[in-house]
């Protein structure tokens, strides 16, 4: 059956106050098919904020990215793209301009990516409720 949790009025929270706390949703079932997990706003201006001091780990066999209007990424140091095969970019009705102190292609200055994936595991496996 389902579980639901619901406010008519206000937030909804789940803390930890934990030193080393960590919050897991996660669909356990390994023999499961099409397990979704979904976060949406149904409101006008609605917005979905992930927040750290720290690092944001994305590790999924394919990631797809669809924005009705734009994509702004910004950092405050390098950006790094690595692919195995090929890397495409494609403006369909506009230009790609491109600005820099130096653009160099095929300059072998290109380093490979190491993204550090961070563990993923709950420190008590994947066996849904722990009982103490």
């Amino acid at each position: 059956g389902n579980v639901n949790i619901q406010s008519d009025k206000k937030d909804v929270n789940i803390f930890t106050k934990a030193e080393e706390g960590r919050i897991f949703i996660e669909c356990i079932s390994e023999s499961g098919n099409n397990q979704v997990i979904e976060i949406q706003t149904n409101g006008e201006g609605g917005h979905i904020r992930i927040k750290t001091k720290g690092k944001v780990d994305i590790d999924a066999k394919n990631i797809g990215i669809n924005a009705a209007e734009n994509i702004d990424i910004k950092a405050g140091g390098n950006i790094s793209m690595e692919a195995k095969e090929v890397i495409s970019i494609l403006a369909v009705e506009g230009n790609i301009n491109a600005d820099g102190a130096t653009i160099q292609l095929n300059g072998g200055l290109s380093k490979s990516v190491d993204p550090g994936i961070g563990n993923t595991e709950s420190y008590y496996g994947n066996d849904g409720v722990t009982t103490y």
